[in-house]
This record gives C-alpha cells, structure tokens and sequence, in this order.
C-alpha cells in the first residue's frame, strides 16, 4: 500500500507473489492517477471564419434563394 502525501491518494495491489513487484505496481498506479488529476485540457481559442468562408456563404444563401423564388407561381399582374 502506497500514499501519496499532498492529495491522500491510497493504492493497493496484491497481483504479485513478491512485496517489490506489488510496491512497483503501486508506484505506477499512483503516477497515472496523480497524472490524471493534473491534467488541464487545453483551452480551446475560439476563430472566426475568414473573408472567403463568408463569401462562399453568402454565395450559397443566395443560390438557395434563386431556387426557392423559381418554385413559386408566376405573377401576372
């Protein structure tokens, strides 16, 4: 059995016939979870889309309109 001091993290292992292998199992078992309470996912930096991304936009809304004005009937007047 294996504390780790500042967090008070306790871990345990009996897998092995040896008191050596068992305390290096240990070891590894408290890196990876003192690991895992210090990882920071990194912050993500929010974009913009550029000029030619709004373009094309623009571009496609305005196809979509031109299709959906020739669906409606004919004026008369």
């Amino acid at each position: 059995r294996l504390k780790h001091l500042p967090t008070g993290l306790i871990v345990t292992s009996q897998t092995h016939r040896s008191q050596h292998q068992n305390k290096l199992e240990c070891l590894k078992k408290l890196r990876k979870r003192v690991e895992k309470l210090n990882y920071r996912p990194k912050k993500r930096i929010p974009t913009k889309p550029s000029q030619a991304a709004k373009a094309r936009t623009t571009e496609a809304k305005k196809q979509r309109s031109r299709t959906k004005s020739l669906r409606q009937k004919p004026n008369l007047e």
